[in-house]
């Protein structure tokens, strides 16, 4: 378990073994109040003295961040995920308040955080079995044998390829409905999917639209797909021209025929990107604001049903904000580029290339599940633009060089595409198209006030609609300047038999059991 959860399904934030939490007004503290009477997992040679506490916190995270720990070079001491969510330059300090309180303290607000917390590099481990396994010299168990709080407790290795989990009786939140769970490594996918259909196993791990070409015979399976925390785009250079011209850009965009590049690029395995963050980060986002929508009827509701405008004077602004939120969805819905390749051609006109103009496309040279073939993606973006008369010719280049050249600027237009970590829309926003990243990820180069402004403000408000409304905002500065061609966020399938119940796809691609049954 983690100290924050996330609902089954989304990308919104639930208590874990943290039951609650406040967060001071500069947005640099965070005080978490942790669930009593949480057990341990044991094992054979471990059986723990006392419940889960703050020294379980400490010790989770400091393993991973001082070099100076006893742990920390434990299993090869790196942690990629550690150090790629930026905890060390984010986090000046954890403290332990009393047995049940934490409190983090960060170097500057970032109201991403908590959704830092809810992943899994930060599972929270024991600190008193690993001080038993110190005093014995068997440091390294802690990693081969984990002892945690979760639903299910690892039991042992049933053979090289199968990891053996049994139910948690003690668990906190309920006990599992399964007795156990069998984690079965199987490398080739065609050989798993065989498992499945003859009952082996109920489960697959999700995987993209090319892996499911084995998939043809169904008969007892279903089949689930969700659309992954990914985006696959075409950025700008909007420090070079033509693209320094907004026009110019927009004209690009409403030239390509999105749909068509998800039928023939993907295969019909990915969805048409619409708001640059993927599905499930945008529907978060929304479910807030309607939130702030639903409270302020209810307040009216109450009130008599006073009119909005009467009620914008009162303290807790309600009002406001939700006029904010319904004017910001029109200007998105009107600012929205769907293909038009008639306005294409006026825009260039308007900016001065009525005939067109030449250009570079550099083509990711490596597939990945959102640019299964960034090749035919490209000639599909390349025939729609030369219908402007806008001729691209394509580059590919090695990888590392596309790597470093394209951070230096050299590109004029390039294929790439971006996986989130945390499901927060900062993890998005601010690497991709923020002034900070303009020599790294920005492969847009777009650096531009405004967004810079809401992108800040957000990262310091907490508050759940106030802080969606700031980034609906951004993305709709996104809209406006296009300082990139969004294509689509790539769809996941995950097989599994149909006697399995109430299994939930997970957008972060976990597989997740605790309220699983079969029938």
């Amino acid at each position: 378990d983690r100290l924050l959860a996330y609902k089954p399904g989304t990308t919104e934030l639930a208590p874990g073994l943290a039951q609650s939490w406040e967060i001071t007004d500069n947005g640099r503290v965070y005080t978490l109040y942790l669930r009593a009477d949480v057990p341990f997992h044991s094992n054979a040679e471990f059986t723990p003295q006392r419940p889960f506490n703050a020294d379980d916190v400490l010790f989770t995270f400091a393993r991973q961040w001082r070099k100076n720990h006893p742990y920390y070079n434990v299993s090869g001491g790196t942690y990629d995920y550690f150090e790629g969510m930026g905890i060390s330059r984010t986090v000046l300090a954890i403290d332990r308040l009393d047995e049940q309180t934490v409190q983090f303290t960060l170097k500057q607000a970032d109201a991403s955080f908590l959704a830092t917390l809810a992943l899994p590099f930060a599972s929270i481990q024991s600190a008193e079995y690993a001080e038993q396994l110190l005093r014995e010299g068997k440091p390294e168990q802690l990693d081969r044998r984990p002892i945690g709080t979760g639903p299910f407790q690892f039991s042992g290795y049933r053979s090289e390829q199968e990891l053996v989990y049994q139910a948690n009786e003690r668990y906190w939140n309920g006990r599992p409905l399964l007795d156990h769970i069998v984690l079965a490594i199987s490398p080739d996918p065609a050989q798993a999917y065989a498992k499945l259909r003859n009952g082996q196993c109920h489960v697959l791990p999700p995987v993209p639209i090319g892996q499911t070409h084995e998939w043809q015979n169904r008969r007892g399976i279903r089949v689930l797909q969700k659309p992954a925390l990914d985006l696959a785009y075409l950025a700008f250079n909007t420090q070079r021209p033509p693209f320094d011209d907004s026009r110019v850009r927009r004209a690009l965009n409403l030239a390509v025929d999105r749909q068509a590049i998800v039928q023939v690029g993907y295969q019909n395995g990915a969805q048409q990107a619409e708001h640059t963050l993927p599905p499930a980060i945008w529907d978060a986002l929304q479910a807030n604001l309607t939130t702030a929508k639903n409270a302020l009827a209810d307040q009216l509701a109450a009130r008599g049903g006073k009119d909005a405008d009467k009620e914008a004077g009162k303290d807790d602004g309600n009002a406001v904000l939700v006029r904010e939120i319904e004017q910001v969805d029109a200007d998105l819905q009107a600012a929205a580029l769907s293909y038009d390749p008639a306005q294409a051609r006026q825009l260039l006109q308007e900016a001065g290339y009525a005939d067109g103009f030449k250009t570079t496309l550099w083509v990711l040279p490596v597939q990945r599940d959102y640019l299964p073939d960034p090749l035919q993606t490209a000639k599909l973006i390349r025939a729609d633009w030369a219908l402007l008369g806008v001729e691209a010719e394509l580059l590919e280049l090695p990888w590392e060089a596309f790597l470093a050249r394209s951070r230096k600027g050299e590109h004029q237009t390039i294929l790439l595409g971006w996986v989130g970590d945390n499901g927060d829309p900062d993890n998005f926003l601010k690497p991709l198209l923020s002034c900070a990243n303009v020599n790294g990820s920005n492969r847009a180069r777009w650096c531009d006030s405004e967004f810079e402004n809401l992108l800040r403000q957000a990262r310091l408000v907490t508050e759940p609609a106030k802080r969606s409304l700031l980034y609906s905002k951004a993305l709709l500065q996104v809209e406006r300047e296009s300082p990139w061609l969004m294509l689509a966020h790539s769809l996941r399938f995950q097989a599994l038999r149909r006697g399995v119940k109430d299994f939930v796809m997970d957008p972060f691609g976990g597989s997740y059991f605790n309220t699983v049954d079969l029938q």
